[in-house]
């Protein structure tokens, strides 16, 4: 099993794919609104910022 994610600026989306049968998609691909890149950005930056005072 492969797990293919997309981490989106607007969502992240999740596909797992069976890699024993050609990569074909397992079950339809999900997606996470809540869990963006926009998101993570934005954590990331709060982390660096904070340890550089």
């Amino acid at each position: 099993m492969i797990a293919l994610l997309d981490f989106g600026g607007s969502g992240t989306s999740i596909t797992l794919a069976d890699a024993g049968a050609g990569f074909q998609p397992i079950d339809e691909t999900r997606r996470y609104a809540e869990f963006s890149g926009d998101r993570i950005d934005d954590a990331l930056l709060a982390h660096v910022m904070g340890s550089h005072r």
